[in-house]
């Protein structure tokens, strides 16, 4: 072989090399989807994210799409719910990779599962682990004057939020429960403590002033009886047992003014959402309605 041919193979070698350097470190690049971190405990109807990382970071020339895919509990076995496609954003200085954030809300309790993949040019390269989690009932809200002294009850074993509304100053923007450690403050405006369930009791609540503000929670093991103010359908209720009737939603005009005028075993612990309580009721009907004739009424039928 002639000393220019050579010459002439060797630079078509190096030039075809050239050509598949790309493609090689292509198929070299190793890609990663870190396990989905979940922001907070999952509750029905609430907001919540989650977030991770994958590598190696998204660029023009190798852009990614992340899919954040939701899965539910069904006879045994996970399904599909929905797909969504997550944000990216840069990692800090010196991190690698890119971050992937959604947020979720899911309608209903249950045992569900999320699971992240990640696609380059439309091509699926990576999944996370699946993450599994149990969607606990929305949180019930209960809501305290912090200018009353009055007792204010909430059930027992129930995730609850509880509200001290308004844009409070001085000491009572200190308003705590010194006590108690199951009432974690989740905001600063309005003023809230959050409890994944409290056992039956008196909590006192407290600001950080003597003799200010100050009162109790009491913590009951009443059962919560819900009624839609708007229907007119009778609500059923146990005989002889602690239950606490809530009518939810913010109530307005003489919706607010629901009460049980022939029944004064059912006492208003609560405005918002208006609540009544009793440590138990005998078998009967129970009528309640608003200020205005035939417009919110309704009976409860206790047996």
């Amino acid at each position: 072989m002639s000393k220019h041919l050579k010459v002439i193979l060797l630079a078509a070698l190096a030039l075809t090399l050239l050509a598949a350097a790309p493609a090689l470190a292509h198929a070299r690049t190793t890609y990663k989807t870190s396990t989905p971190v979940l922001s907070a405990t999952p509750y029905m109807g609430k907001d919540f994210s989650v977030s991770g990382v994958i590598t190696p970071a998204s660029t023009a020339k190798s852009r990614a799409t992340v899919k954040v895919k939701l899965l539910m509990e069904m006879d045994g076995k996970y399904d599909v719910m929905d797909v969504y496609t997550a944000k990216l954003a840069k990692m800090p200085a010196g991190k690698k990779g890119a971050k992937y954030s959604r947020t979720l809300n899911i309608p209903m309790t249950g045992k569900h599962a999320v699971q992240v993949l990640q696609y380059r040019h439309g091509k699926l390269v990576s999944k996370s682990q699946i993450v599994y989690f149990d969607v606990q009932p929305a949180a019930l809200q209960i809501t305290i004057d912090p200018n009353s002294q009055a007792d204010v009850t909430a059930p027992a074993n129930t995730p609850i939020d509880v509200v001290f509304p308004g844009q409070l100053m001085g000491c009572a923007a200190n308003i705590g429960f010194p006590a108690c450690p199951g009432l974690v403050k989740t905001s600063s405006s309005p003023l809230t403590f959050h409890s994944d369930g409290l056992p039956a009791g008196s909590y006192a609540w407290k600001c950080s002033m003597v003799d200010c503000h100050y009162g109790t929670l009491v913590v009951t093991d009443s059962r919560q009886i819900t009624i839609d103010p708007s229907s007119q359908a009778d609500v059923t209720a146990p005989a002889n047992t602690p239950i606490d009737v809530v009518f939810p939603g913010q109530l307005m005009g003489c919706a607010a003014n629901i009460g049980f005028p022939a029944c004064p075993g059912l006492v208003k612990t609560s405005s918002s959402p208006l609540t009544f309580h009793s440590d138990g009721l005998p078998a009967g009907s129970y009528a309640w309605k608003c200020s205005m004739v035939d417009c919110h009424h309704g009976n409860l039928i206790v047996q």
